[in-house]
């Protein structure tokens, strides 16, 4: 799936509809670049992702929750589009004192899906528990699961979009998502495993998208198909068989990272990089690995 063209986006809004106001307000996005830079923190760990989807990268300022957001909407068939820190949109609403604040905000995301675009903002599911009681008439349990911001769905309302606030608790629960090893992302509730250690053919199952070491250096992984794709931090994408990824796995040759492990990006992998491709193509060749 690649983005909508001009065309289909006239079709999509007409079908949704979209009024012209709206339209216009959300090709103007779609044109625009991000409303601001995404920073790593103390408390958190910033980067981008190389979107197929949107044949570009996306910004996510959480690894642990706008990151698995990012995967997730990047194979659900039901979003069409998603633009990182799409714009500003003032906020009104009564502070916890009970004085009015109208602050600036910027939602993690607009998304465009089959029926309808919206604003989206990811957080921590503790988070919320905390926000809830700092700011009450910003962050509310909704009544039928989940988290709600009226100030926000007001906000979005008179642009003609929605506005979903979205937690950590909507997905992954098997498991704590620092332990990379033993995170699987699912396409639908149907391909989750029957028990926590269920296995492919014996082995440990392959992660759907996860950050990996090999080579002393860290790559993005995604299985397409029969193929595996790696996205190096810098340089070509490397492609590997499902079968042949899945052996150097097997063999501990390609490892899952650990969040407290550093990049293990260096001059010296810089250095030998142009060799790297014909040296693996030479293993991949060889007889090196059954």
């Amino acid at each position: 799936m690649a983005r909508l063209t001009d065309e289909e986006f006239r079709a999509w809004c007409q079908r949704n509809n979209i009024g012209q106001e709206t339209e216009a307000y959300i090709q103007r996005l779609r044109q625009s670049e991000p409303e601001r830079r995404v920073r790593s923190r103390a408390s958190n760990v910033s980067g981008r992702y190389p979107s197929v989807k949107m044949g570009c990268s996306i910004q996510f300022e959480s690894q642990h929750v706008e990151l698995w957001g990012i995967y997730t909407m990047e194979r659900d068939s039901d979003v069409l589009e998603m633009y990182d820190q799409p714009t500003r949109i003032q906020l009104h609403y009564h502070a916890r004192s009970g004085r009015k604040t109208s602050p600036w905000h910027t939602p993690d995301f607009l998304v465009l899906r089959r029926n309808g675009a919206g604003f989206e903002e990811w957080k921590q599911a503790f988070l919320l528990d905390k926000l809830a009681i700092s700011q009450p008439h910003r962050y509310q349990r909704h009544p039928q699961g989940g988290w709600k911001s009226p100030p926000g769905e007001q906000a979005a309302q008179v642009l003609g979009l929605s506005y979903r606030v979205r937690t950590s608790a909507e997905y992954l629960s098997a498991t704590v998502l620092t332990s990379w090893d033993q995170v699987f992302l699912c396409r639908s509730a149907a391909e989750v495993p029957k028990t926590s250690g269920e296995r492919q053919n014996g082995k440990e199952a392959i992660p759907l998208a996860s950050r990996l070491l090999w080579d002393g250096r860290l790559w993005e992984a995604e299985v397409e198909a029969t193929t595996v794709v790696l996205r190096p931090e810098s340089g070509a994408v490397f492609a590997l068989t499902l079968q042949h990824f899945q052996r150097l796995v097997n063999k501990g040759v390609i490892k899952p990272e650990r969040l407290e492990t550093p990049s293990p990006l260096r001059d010296s992998t810089f250095r030998h990089y142009s060799s790297l491709r014909s040296d693996l193509e030479w293993c991949l060749g060889c007889e090196c690995i059954p």
